[in-house]
């Protein structure tokens, strides 16, 4: 995760609340405010299924739509459904969780699963509380606040675990968790990680922190689903897994496959509305991510091999075609990622899943995890929050009318229609009192809200910042036109009742896009930027600058990287994703020297500038494509000990972990926003001659599905 200046917000994925833009952008290839990682849940767009097109009815399926069927819930996907079985058919159901006994109705069907609509709980999870938000089950934002967050925190480290072993090939090792009396209780990679009373790990990262109970145990076991030896013999599990691959993975480029055929990204399935992923300013709800490249400037992600075919074109280095080009015995037989979104709909037909062991449909048993020894990859405990809420520092909230009243807040579950909305207990209160000042003055100035379809009205979406440390605060306006009618009056009463607001700035976008932000911001009132401190690094945020959105848990994840970085002051570093610095700075303090590159010109220029502002004169920054640069510094000299990555959802670019083979450092870091790529590449770095030792989950965005990871590998060759 990075401070991606001019990325806007498209980014990782992670909870919003309040809208943000989500799913982290590709990042790759353009340099004009495409945020890889912007800051969550897709602005303001629920996570319906919604305009998906008309389909066929399948027969043969052991159900049909409109049946009314009861399930046992085994498991959970990465989208956060429950995942059932109807005689032997695989069901996604919303709102279900692992253990649970429901009745449903089956919504619709493909070929090998389909999705249904719980009408009874009969029997509940431990794991299944109270959601306190009242609009939890219309926004979608925070898809798992039903669950109990030490199960959120054993849920997310399985699905870690489990993408390490069923994509990656990789062994995950057993672990020793302390129990409540002091006795040490065997965690294997899915079961036990919370033992009796595992230990949750606070915002401070350290292990003093607050003891699962053990109905909080239970619960988390049960969230997680079968131990892995249970998952060994149980065919259904492995057709269910199967299934949930295909649903949900498929659509991850996981083979570096093109991610949606109608130009949007898949991992836009991930950005849900006022809540959700971590996003990007520069998008909107309904198009996040790489949308946001690919709208505004029409460019593609790349594209190293073929899904459907399991081939790789031209641009693929041998060693990923090989990595990454079999296992799509699912694909042969047609099976496609779900239509999940209403804007991706379209695409989901028509990407097929990749390698991710889903023989497992046919009844088979995927082939056994590869591992550098047989102890395997540790995964400890994700280190989670002591307190999941309110951890927010940015919203980004869409702006509509109802009955000629201006509104703004999320767009309801399956539509396109704005619901307004008061607070986000996920958002700083802050952003929430911000919010609700901006609708207020708008009101009393008569400013009308954009209409998507007809291309009319002024205001588009209001971005609200506030920097924890510091208090300091920004409103930005996005509107359709160049002017701001009232202006004056605009700046009169926001600082009147903004009490703080350092920066109040207007930003234009006129393009018909879901797009976000517009390519001109002008300061109205006060400063350009606001200050926020991340450890003892301090950091300008602009309009348009990404910022990670959860600052404390942001803590734990640098220092978890700095820590697995090993510095003794004498080494050399480079920082592949650089984005702002945020990383870099982090590494400098450290390190002997830091190389940072990043694709965004703007975020380059915001990182030298934080270097300058915390006095730090040993990193250096440079704007282009990781993978051509580095080879360059290659050529100059200039040898890594240690390099560090914190790529995209997408993963790293083939070529760059083909560089990263070629130039050996003695150890990698990999910042992940994406299970699912990490272990893809994870294995390609593993057939390069690393070893994979750690990979520790954090919990950015509590609430929803998305988890953080960070990997340790250590080069095994010798060079």
């Amino acid at each position: 995760m990075k401070n991606n200046s001019g990325r806007g917000n498209a980014g990782k994925s992670g909870g919003q609340g309040r809208g943000g833009g989500s799913g982290r952008n590709s990042g790759s290839r353009t340099a004009q405010g495409s945020s890889r990682r912007g800051d969550g849940g897709r602005q303001g767009s629920g996570r319906g299924r919604t305009a998906s097109r008309p389909q066929e009815e399948i027969t043969g399926l052991p159900v049909a739509k409109n049946d009314e069927v009861q399930l046992d819930i085994i498991g959970m996907n990465h989208s956060g459904e429950g995942v059932g079985r109807a005689d032997g058919y695989t069901l996604f159901v919303a709102g279900a969780l692992p253990g649970e006994r429901i009745s449903a109705k089956v919504l619709m069907t493909k070929k090998q699963y389909g999705y249904a609509k719980m009408n009874t709980l009969l029997q509940a999870s431990p794991a299944r509380v109270e959601a306190p938000c009242e609009i939890f089950d219309r926004c979608g934002g925070c898809q798992i606040q039903h669950m109990d967050y030490g199960a959120q925190l054993e849920w997310k480290r399985q699905q870690v675990a489990d993408s390490l072993q069923r994509i990656g090939k990789l062994n995950v090792q057993t672990f020793e968790a302390e129990s409540a009396n002091g006795a040490s209780t065997n965690a294997a990679s899915t079961n036990g990680a919370f033992g009796e009373a595992a230990l949750m790990k606070d915002a401070t990262g350290l292990e003093e922190g607050t003891r699962v109970s053990t109905e909080t145990a239970e619960a988390g076991a049960h969230a997680a689903g079968p131990s892995e030896a249970e998952k060994q013999g149980n065919a259904a599990y492995e057709a269910a897994s199967a299934a949930s691959s295909a649903a949900n993975e498929g659509s991850e480029a996981i083979g570096y496959a093109p991610e949606a055929s109608s130009e949007q990204p898949l991992q836009a399935l991930e950005e849900t509305g006022f809540g959700g992923g971590e996003g990007d300013e520069n998008s909107d709800g309904r198009i996040a991510g790489e949308a946001a490249e690919k709208v505004a400037g029409g460019a593609t992600a790349p594209t190293f091999g073929s899904a459907a075919d399991g081939t790789g074109t031209d641009a693929a280095p041998n060693s990923l075609a090989k990595a990454f080009g079999a296992g799509t015995s699912a694909a042969a037989d047609g099976m496609s990622a779900p239509e999940l979104d209403a804007d991706t709909s379209a695409a989901a037909d028509s990407v097929s899943a990749s390698e991710l062991s889903i023989d497992a449909a046919a009844g088979g048993v995927s082939a056994p995890a590869l591992g550098a020894d047989a102890g395997g990859i540790l995964v400890p405990p994700t280190l989670g929050m002591s307190d999941p809420w309110r951890y927010r520092n940015k919203a980004q909230v869409p702006m509509g009318e109802e009955n000629g009243r201006l509104i703004g807040g999320f767009y309801a579950r399956g539509s396109h229609r704005i619901v307004d909305m008061e607070t986000c207990i996920i958002q700083h209160e802050a952003n929430d009192e911000m919010v609700e000042a901006v609708k207020e003055i708008g009101r009393e100035l008569g400013i009308t809200a954009y209409d998507e379809e007809t291309g009319r009205g002024l205001l588009r979406h209001v971005v609200v910042k506030v920097a924890f440390a510091t208090g300091e605060k920004m409103v930005v306006l996005v509107t359709n036109s160049d002017r701001l009618p009232k202006a004056e009056q605009w700046i009169a009463a926001i600082t009147e009742r903004v009490p703080g607001v350092k920066s109040i700035c207007h930003n234009v976008n006129t393009r018909q896009t879901n797009v976000i932000f517009g390519d001109i911001t002008r300061v109205l009132w006060g400063e350009e930027v606001i200050h926020d401190y991340i450890g003892d690094i301090k950091f300008a945020i602009s309009a348009r600058s990404f910022y990670q959105v959860n600052p404390a848990q942001t803590e734990v994840l640098y220092g978890k990287t700095l820590e697995y970085a090993g510095l003794t002051g004498n080494e050399t570093v480079i920082d592949a994703y650089c984005g702002i610095g945020t990383i870099s700075l982090f590494l400098a303090q450290k390190a002997k020297r830091v190389y940072g590159v990043e694709i965004v010109k703007e975020a380059i220029e915001d990182a030298r500038k934080n270097a300058e502002i915390n006095g730090i004169t040993n990193a250096e920054f440079e704007v282009g494509a990781s993978e051509d640069v580095i080879p360059r510094w290659k050529e100059q000299g200039i040898t890594p000990d240690v390099i560090v990555v914190d790529p995209p959802r997408k993963g790293c670019d083939a070529r760059l972990l083909e560089t990263i083979i070629e130039m050996q450092p003695e150890r990698v870091v990999y910042v992940s926003c994406n299970p699912a790529t990490l272990a893809r590449d994870l294995r390609v770095l593993e057939d390069g001659g690393f070893k994979t030792t750690k990979v520790q989950p954090v919990d950015m965005f509590p609430q929803t599905v998305h988890v953080e990871a960070v990997a340790l590998l250590t080069r095994q060759n010798s060079k």
